[in-house]
């Protein structure tokens, strides 16, 4: 199977000098305010190890253990303020659950997010470009936001990083980070109101059209919107305001968009029907008794559980809620889950997407069974009956495909895209 779906927090100036490597001298040194909150779900590295993971959000809460720099983590819950910090609950790869500072926490690199000959740009400098890859490199240069350059090689991982090989307009070549880089559309500036447009980098949603707007929040990779207004010129960025798709309206730099034309196929996590049958996405969702991440959480649901969902979507905190019933007979619990943390959406008699392959097509339900064929990425099936409980961790659907009966595992497919 593909892996599945998988935001930069600020830090102190110390912080982002041991990740960028930027110089420092013996000034004092700034503070730098958090410009950007996590989610449940973001995949983040520890980039300033080593890190205490604790009970609780707080300094004064009991270590668990040290994380070591680079030590990849998914993020739980949170922010939650405690000593002046964001804290986040997060899962360690050996499924340790705790809380960190955000100040030491970043996003991690996306797999192959580059390749060679991509045009991209600093999505967030100043940005240290080496003579290798690692933080521990010699520095050649400090690139500011906006700097254009072409992926030569890469990606190679050092210090819980991917790092690329890039050639800036005037032929100079070295390493960098790919966390802090972004493709450059070649549309840049010709965006009309009423486009459909998706980020090429992370990047920030703000208030105004210019590095100063405040952040409203950190739009990942891939997030859709429409051109609402622009381009309006500043800080040598087009602006565009656009209005994220089931989120919130802002401005962002035009360097990092790109026409949407839905090539995809595949719901990005809401607009569930009711009654259809979702699955958890992540390693752990937290079912709460309100639409909100500061409502009470009932229980916590693992990856691949599945759940049925009773009503939504409710828009909060940057989520599209869905209220859901969990668990059977007895030990049904009702809650609320946020949508972009489930797939699935699929429902009995109707059709379903494949989402995740290729994916077997069983005789029966059950990963021992005879393969009848391995269906593909974007197959369509039509779901019969189910869920079926077999011995092993899935929960199986029958579905028709084509001239063939069978048993899939229900949590690679999907929604069909309308």
């Amino acid at each position: 199977m593909m892996n599945r779906f998988s935001i930069r927090a600020g830090a102190i100036a110390v912080a982002i000098a041991l990740v960028l490597g930027v110089a420092l001298s013996a000034a004092p040194l700034p503070t730098v305010a958090q410009d950007a909150t996590f989610l449940a779900g973001d995949e983040v590295v520890v980039f300033d190890g080593a890190l205490n993971l604790r009970e609780a959000a707080g300094l004064d809460a009991t270590v668990i253990e040290v994380l070591a720099d680079g030590a990849a983590l998914t993020v739980l819950d949170g922010p939650r303020e405690a000593d002046a910090m964001a804290w986040y609950q997060v899962n360690t790869a050996d499924e340790t659950t705790g809380w960190v500072s955000g100040e030491f926490i970043t996003a991690a690199a996306a797999d192959d997010e580059f390749s060679v000959g991509d045009a991209v740009g600093v999505a967030n400098g100043p940005l240290n470009m080496r003579d290798a890859a690692g933080t521990d490199a010699t520095i050649l240069d400090t690139l500011e936001t906006g700097t254009e350059a072409t992926i030569l090689g890469g990606p190679t991982a050092a210090g819980g990083f991917d790092w690329y090989q890039i050639e800036l307009a005037g032929g100079e070549t070295g390493w960098v980070a790919g966390d802090f880089l972004g493709l450059t559309s070649d549309g840049t500036g010709d965006f009309a109101v009423g486009d459909d447009v998706e980020t090429t980098a992370r990047l920030n949603l703000r208030g105004g059209a210019s590095l100063s707007g405040a952040v409203l929040e950190t739009l990942d990779v891939g997030t859709t919107g429409t051109i609402l207004d622009g381009p309006s010129a500043a800080d040598d960025y087009d602006w565009y305001q656009i209005e994220v798709t089931g989120g919130e309206t802002g401005w962002v730099a035009g360097q990092f968009l790109a026409l949407d034309d839905g090539s995809s196929g595949v719901p990005s996590g809401g607009d569930f029907p009711i009654a259809s049958f979702i699955f958890v996405n992540v390693p752990i969702v937290n079912l709460r008794d309100d639409a909100s991440i500061t409502a009470e959480v009932l229980d916590q649901l693992n990856e691949g559980d599945m759940v049925t969902v009773l009503d939504g979507p409710v828009a909060a905190d940057n989520y599209n809620w869905y209220q859901v019933a969990a668990g059977e007979g007895h030990d049904t619990q009702q809650g609320w889950v946020a949508g972009s943390l489930m797939s699935g959406g699929i429902a009995l008699n109707e059709e379903a997407v494949v989402l995740d392959g290729p994916l077997n097509l069983r005789e029966e339900a059950g990963a021992g069974f005879e393969a009848i064929t391995a269906l593909q990425i974007g197959d369509i099936v039509t779901v019969l009956n189910g869920p079926v409980v077999a011995d092993d961790e899935f929960l199986w659907f029958e579905v028709e495909s084509g001239e063939e009966t069978g048993f899939v595992a229900g949590r690679y497919l999907g929604m069909v895209a309308e």
